[in-house]
């Protein structure tokens, strides 16, 4: 007996445990990707160009899975789940797309998607009550400040003013504190912790704080001479979808080379 239960020992060490049905060994560690989701980025653009298209809304239809396009028009998300889906795009200006798209577990799917402008193009829009012209380029700037969500200031309002700076812009806002330390927005301090949400500053549809620079360093990258329109949401509830990403509240800056 002591000598059977020594060779089945001597058996196991040399040959070591049977491998499992599946064909992988016990201990090993999981399949690169196996059951991560897919990841889905592209660009949207207008048809028969390559003039990308902003702020267009991506959506997995039946699902709770979707995505803005940058000012870029490009687009990418992680973790879509496996399987097959219509993808539908959706923006105001151009007739909604739709396309079927299959997705693997670990799988990258790279598409570029492109819309039918609609006939009726945007040339004015009432703001405040005013009627505005709608300058070339600066149509979904001027959308989205027709909505009414926050505070638009056009380059009529900003040559009229004659500002030192962009901040003088903003003193008059109801909610934004303006000092020498910077601005602060009032829907975005936490009077009972202390704390303070993030307060972002996009140029031309780039994020400059996202580098870790502070709101009076990224406002003064732009002279007030060189600005077409700026928008300001002074809370969550006020910001369009392209922007809320990690914001509090957000000031977007548009300059006349946009």
């Amino acid at each position: 007996m002591p000598v059977r239960m020594r060779g089945w020992v001597l058996c196991v060490a040399m040959f070591g445990p049977l491998a499992p049905a599946s064909g992988q060994a016990v201990g090993a560690p999981p399949r690169p990707n196996q059951g991560a989701g897919a990841v889905l980025r592209g660009r949207i653009t207008e048809a028969g160009d390559t003039v990308p298209v902003p702020g267009a809304e991506i959506e997995l239809v039946g699902t709770a899975v979707r995505h803005w396009a940058d000012n870029h028009g490009r687009f990418a998300f992680a973790g879509v789940p496996a399987g097959s889906y219509e993808v539908r795009v959706r923006v105001i200006g151009y007739q909604p797309q739709t396309v079927r798209m299959a997705f693997e577990d670990g799988g990258v799917a790279d598409r570029t998607i492109a819309l039918q402008r609609l006939p009726n193009a945007l040339t004015e829009v009432r703001i405040e009550g005013r009627m505005l012209k709608v300058p070339a380029r600066y149509e979904e700037v001027y959308r989205r400040a027709a909505r009414g969500w926050g505070t638009f200031i056009n380059r009529d309002e900003i040559v009229r003013r004659n500002p030192l700076d962009v901040k003088s812009l903003l003193y008059a806002i109801p909610g934004v504190m303006v000092n020498d330390r910077g601005i602060q927005f009032q829907r975005c301090q936490d009077n009972i912790l202390g704390m303070s949400w993030p307060t972002q500053v996009y140029v031309d549809g780039v994020r400059m704080t996202a580098a870790g620079a502070s709101i009076n360093e990224a406002l003064s990258l732009v002279p007030p001479t060189a600005i077409q329109a700026i928008e300001v949401y002074r809370g969550v509830s006020q910001i369009p979808a392209e922007f809320l990403d990690n914001a509090c509240a957000v000031i977007a800056i548009w300059t006349r080379s946009y």
